[in-house]
């Protein structure tokens, strides 16, 4: 199915120590972009999914509590990973179609992303993959 699509953990820089964990997000270092816009999802009944759409800008998504999946398509594959609360964010790159759905009780997520709302455009359509390239 070709390469998957251009989605990828960050690396984060976490301080821990008796009075608790620090991770930080700074753009140009942990964020490959500075954030316009930022928003929280939660209180996702059971067996809903959100998204579903590709945007037309970066996103990287920061479980903050419980666990979720993510689908991820491009014309070039697709991946689906578990974002789990204290693992790490994943960052979307503009154009990839996807999708999140089961969604544990209780589960909150961040989404920063690199243009404000106004500026983006979305498509709900998920991409078709291209055919395999046959060997001459």
């Amino acid at each position: 199915m070709g390469s998957p699509p251009r989605i990828a953990r960050l690396a984060l820089r976490v301080f821990s120590d008796r009075r608790g964990r620090l991770a930080v997000f700074e753009a140009g270092t942990s964020l490959p972009f500075t954030p316009l816009r930022a928003y929280v999802i939660s209180r996702v009944p059971r067996g809903r999914s959100r998204a579903g759409h590709a945007v037309s800008c970066d996103s990287v998504l920061i479980p903050l509590r419980g666990r979720c999946m993510l689908l991820a398509r491009t014309t070039r594959g697709e991946v689906s990973r578990a974002l789990v609360a204290e693992r790490g964010a994943t960052l979307i790159r503009n154009g990839t179609w996807f999708s999140l759905s089961r969604f544990s009780a209780g589960a909150i997520l961040m989404v920063l992303a690199s243009k404000k709302f106004a500026q983006t455009r979305y498509s709900t359509a998920p991409p078709k993959p291209r055919p395999a390239r046959r060997k001459a």
